[in-house]
């Protein structure tokens, strides 16, 4: 009896083993399908510029997008944050010059953490700054060391990895701060130090699905790629990349760049294969950029580009197969 019940045992436990190696595999055919889709090109649709709440746009810099498709940017020239809805109606925007909480001096990059928080780049008053979604006031994350004040310079690009672990780009410093859950300072990457994967200049930030951190290397001209705890991985973009500053991933994980000094978008495969790029994002004739600084991409396949020399937003959809 007792043999029996065993062997009933090992062959449910065989069972259970092929059906586990049977969802592993289904699970990862879907994600290479998905990874390989590639893009037929953008369609222009519309430009946002002018006078929004009060105020005209001026000097777009920072996008970004959460899941419910409301779109976040940061208007440099006005020091301030605007919110759109996801039919790119305006809300509400915050800041305004100065060094008090909840203002900006100089800001740039923004990201979103888990549809809760935006974490925005005070570049001039050398702080993290940050609002939930709805742009209210949470907390500002100062980036001063009393014991070395020549520490840190101005951030730039920044994103949170799935750990809730701060990432911030130094553009003075050529490096990566990271910062840890609640906002104590842990260590950097990217240094002259560093085995692999030496920055200069850098610039946009962003997770991928993998928990790969993609870096906009401009000094380089460069994307790097690191694993979620900082060690480099790889790098591409060689001869085709001069000044990349914005990144973004769309839903079937193709890296998206865009280069502010040819004006130009690529897309790549997450291995860093060229998929697809027009020679310049000039789709209607009458849109050509001047020194774009960044984009964001929709959980509804809209591209949307920060047009910096142009004070607008310039809105695309991204075609599929």
């Amino acid at each position: 009896m007792n043999l029996f019940l065993l062997k009933n045992l090992f062959l449910f436990l065989i069972t259970i083993l092929i059906l586990l190696s049977g969802c592993k595999l289904k699970n990862d055919t879907i994600y290479e399908i998905k990874s390989s889709v590639v893009p037929d090109g953008l369609i222009f649709e519309q430009s946002i510029e002018g006078v929004i709440l009060g105020k005209k746009i001026l000097e777009p810099y920072g996008l970004a997008s959460d899941m419910g498709g409301n779109v976040y940017l940061v208007d440099a020239g006005n020091n301030r944050l605007i919110r759109f809805d996801r039919d790119l109606q305006p809300l509400r925007d915050v800041g305004g010059y100065g060094g008090d909480p909840g203002l900006f001096n100089s800001p740039s990059y923004i990201t979103v953490d888990n549809n809760l928080n935006l974490y925005i780049s005070d570049g001039g008053n050398q702080r993290i700054t940050v609002f939930d979604t709805r742009l209210n006031y949470a907390k500002q994350i100062e980036l001063i060391d009393p014991a070395d004040p020549l520490k840190f310079g101005r951030p730039t690009g920044i994103k949170i990895n799935q750990y809730g672990e701060l990432w911030v780009a130094d553009r003075d410093k050529s490096r990566i701060w990271i910062f840890d859950n609640i906002g104590s300072y842990d260590r950097s990457i990217g240094g002259i130090e560093s085995t692999g994967g030496y920055l200069l200049n850098p610039a946009g930030m962003i997770s991928d699905r993998r928990g790969r951190t993609l870096v906009c290397d401009k000094g380089n001209s460069l994307i790097k790629i690191y694993d979620s705890f900082g060690i480099f991985m790889f790098e591409f973009g060689h001869r085709r990349l001069q000044n990349p500053t914005g990144i973004s991933i769309d839903s079937f994980d193709n890296i998206w760049v865009l280069d502010s000094k040819k004006t130009a978008l690529f897309c790549f495969d997450s291995r860093g294969e060229l998929l697809f790029t027009p020679e310049q994002l000039d789709y209607t004739g009458n849109y050509t950029l001047s020194n774009p600084t960044d984009l964001t991409i929709t959980p509804e396949n809209k591209l949307i580009v920060s047009d910096f020399g142009n004070d607008r937003l310039l809105v695309y959809q991204i075609l599929y197969p």
